[in-house]
């Protein structure tokens, strides 16, 4: 995909974890603008009582009813794609040897038949006791030729897709709590937020006018501006509208906010290019056109449980472990390093340290490992 085509199926996405009715035209576009791809994407999550059907597009529609009735619990790849390392994609054949794949009933009742789609990738993209999805595309074996297109589109959509799902589970965190009768306490439950580069808000749901009333993690300026009141979190929230404005921001980020209490919240940032979209997702006050940074807080449920893990099962320092955590927020050595009133030089050697001792090859591994301890602790 071109980088105009990322932007636009990204805003999609992220429109799809505002409004769960979008997840359909996120495939109609990605696979559009893909071409041949086939793509699928099945997922739920317990904790939020949502569930996706099992969307598709590019699929022949008695395939896919078939696919339900019947084949869909014959599905060869499911049990190694279910096993795979949450956010890394993986190729079809990774999932069940080709060889093994030939005898399948799956193969040769369902996919050779229609034009045998044995090519392709999926990915993982949530997976711990409350919840499971997974995103993947195939196409014809005739096409083989651009399954490694695929699986790099698949690494650069997978971590903005996973962080999609941790938005659209904020958003309907406290609706969840609301609906079997418990009541969130203000403020703790799922914030959600949509501004303008001028940090005027065009949507906000209850928590997060919870938080601003409460003035311990939100406040807004003499202009009506909303800000995070620790500095460290509001000097992310004008980096990522900066990079916004002039158009060098990735689809999405995350960052650390530490509310009066010395309590640690998740801020996760992603952009929505409205003019891209063709209409306004759910809930937002009409828009010119121009792009909204949408703002998703939570509390970091996983902090005590991640940091003992990365101090008892792999022996780091409390500085390794905190600028761990910072890297896997997503932030430069150069700014942890502002941030911690150290150098660069310490910040990128206790970075080696990590990487050693959790055997992590590179700092996408690290990430990785760190993903996995949240979600393992339901974080």
């Amino acid at each position: 995909m071109t980088t105009e085509q990322l932007a636009e199926v990204s805003s999609v996405l992220f429109a799809a974890a505002m409004d769960p009715s979008r997840w359909q035209d996120f495939l109609t576009r990605l696979s559009t603008h893909t071409g041949m791809v086939k793509t699928h994407l099945y997922g739920y999550d317990t904790r939020v009582n949502f569930a996706l059907p099992a969307l598709h597009h590019g699929y022949d529609p008695d395939f896919m009813q078939s696919y339900a009735e019947r084949y869909g619990a014959l599905n060869a790849w499911a049990p190694g794609l279910g096993r795979s390392p949450i956010g890394q994609p993986v190729r079809s054949a990774e999932c069940l040897p080709e060889d093994e794949l030939l005898k399948t009933e799956f193969y040769n009742d369902w996919l050779r038949p229609q034009g045998d789609y044995r090519s392709g990738a999926g990915v993982v993209l949530a997976r711990d006791s409350s919840r499971f999805f997974v995103f993947g595309g195939n196409m014809t074996q005739r096409h083989a030729q651009f399954e490694d297109d695929w699986l790099h589109v698949l690494r650069l959509l997978a971590p903005h897709m996973g962080l999609a799902l941790e938005i659209g589970r904020n958003m309907f965190d406290g609706a969840a709590n609301a609906a079997l009768g418990v009541t969130t306490p203000p403020g703790q439950g799922g914030a959600v937020m949509a501004m303008t580069l001028r940090r005027q808000l065009r949507y906000a749901n209850a928590a997060a006018l919870a938080l601003a009333e409460s003035g311990d993690v939100l406040a807004y300026d003499h202009a009506g501006h909303a800000r995070f009141v620790d500095p460290n979190a509001d000097d992310a929230l004008s980096l990522a509208l900066a990079n916004l404005r002039w158009g060098r921001a990735a689809a999405s980020g995350s960052a650390r906010a530490m509310d009066s209490g010395g309590n640690a919240r998740i801020v996760r940032f992603a952009r929505i290019d409205s003019d891209r979209l063709g209409y306004i997702p759910v809930g937002f006050e009409t828009s010119s056109g121009e792009p909204l940074l949408i703002v998703s807080i939570q509390p970091d449920r996983a902090m005590p449980s991640l940091r003992k893990a990365l101090r008892d099962r792999f022996g780091l320092t409390e500085s390794e472990i905190e600028v761990s955590i910072l890297v896997g927020d997503g932030m430069p050595a150069e700014q942890i390093a502002h941030r911690r009133d150290v150098s660069v030089h310490t910040v990128r050697d206790q970075i080696k340290a990590s990487l050693r001792k959790t055997g992590a090859g590179r700092q996408t591994g690290l990430v990785r490992i760190l993903n996995d301890l949240r979600n393992s602790e339901g974080g």
